[in-house]
């Protein structure tokens, strides 16, 4: 049950990577509980080729973050890939994502805040910048996407997107944009909201 719930909500896993490039996901917390769990050798060998499936994967998107993040689009890209990864059903609600850079603005972690509703999710400050303080993030990049392909802002995002800039600056963590993302397009706040 452990293995099937984690590989149906992959996404759902922290995707990581760190500043030696060697990514980590979640998967040594899946190899942790299923180890913890009594389980036939049978299901531990299950696991196993679960995990290497899901490594792959997030080598493949990991591939882009080498790259600078210069302008939304860069980042707009690799949302819409991780994604793509989701599960059909909850790739129809609303995920906000919280993506830490380093000085370089090259991505540090990707950490998925929340998932949420159909239009949408609930989002604190607290749980946006808990990863940014604790991997030292030098930047912060807010994603949440649109299942409905609009890409206005509502008045709630504009709120909290507004809340999570002026906490940034009280933690000396700047926003540098808001991005919501659709499966065509995207509207960047520091291009349209900020200028």
């Amino acid at each position: 049950m452990i293995i099937e719930n984690a590989v149906k909500h992959r996404s759902r896993l922290h995707v990581c990577m760190t500043d030696d490039s060697h990514p980590t996901d979640g998967v040594e917390e899946v190899y942790r509980l299923a180890v913890q769990r009594p389980m036939a050798l049978t299901r531990l060998q299950e696991a196993t080729q679960l995990v290497g499936g899901e490594t792959a994967m997030l080598q493949s998107i990991r591939s882009s973050w080498t790259q600078q993040i210069l302008q939304p689009a860069d980042i707009a890209g690799v949302m819409r890939e991780i994604l793509s990864t989701e599960d059909p059903i909850d790739r129809d609600k609303e995920h906000f994502w919280a993506i830490g850079l380093n000085t370089a603005h090259c991505i540090k972690y990707i950490d998925l805040i929340t998932l949420g509703l159909i239009d949408k999710c609930l989002v604190h400050p607290r749980e946006v910048f808990r990863r940014a303080v604790h991997e030292s993030a030098a930047a912060l990049i807010v994603v949440h996407n649109h299942p409905s392909d609009q890409t206005e802002p509502s008045a709630e995002d504009k709120q909290i997107v507004e809340k999570i800039k002026g906490s940034g600056e009280v933690l000396g963590i700047e926003l540098l944009d808001a991005v919501i993302v659709t499966s065509t397009s995207y509207h960047s706040f520091a291009e349209s909201v900020w200028k």
